[in-house]
């Protein structure tokens, strides 16, 4: 099992239980929707290669396109740079 959580001054989120936080009043309130479809592992490893395959043989639209990546390398690359500064804000 992994997890992960990301918490920031407006909001953040958790992945297990899935979970939208928003900041509202100075406090963290959960605005998850009352319902979230359950995705296993391996539905969401089939439906990202069916993507995949798709767009290399019709040129599909992709699920995830590369500069969509590039924005969470540089957002990790922030995170990272913060961390090393002491927490403090960097530009992404």
């Amino acid at each position: 099992d992994w997890d992960f959580q990301i918490m920031g001054e407006k909001g953040g989120a958790t992945w297990d239980p899935p979970r939208i936080f928003r900041d509202q009043a100075g406090h963290m309130v959960d605005t998850s929707p009352g319902w979230l479809a359950e995705e296993t592992f391996q539905g969401m490893f089939t439906r990202k290669m069916n993507n995949f395959v798709d767009h290399c043989l019709y040129d599909t639209p992709t699920l995830a396109p590369a500069e969509d990546g590039l924005a969470v390398q540089r957002m990790l690359d922030a995170l990272y740079r913060s961390a090393e500064r002491g927490g403090k804000e960097v530009n992404v």
